[in-house]
């Protein structure tokens, strides 16, 4: 697993978990670009 810039890991605000987010491009038509946001929680 490799280290990628701007995915610092982070507490989730007022519950106990983490969460992170990957950068997300594809330069081909049609084209995306955003955020995707990764969350864990405990299930108990």
């Amino acid at each position: 697993m490799r280290n990628v810039p701007g995915t610092s890991t982070r507490e989730l605000k007022g519950e106990a978990g983490i969460a992170f987010d990957i950068p997300i491009a594809q330069k081909t038509s049609p084209g995306v670009k955003g955020m995707l946001r990764i969350e864990a929680r405990s299930w108990a």
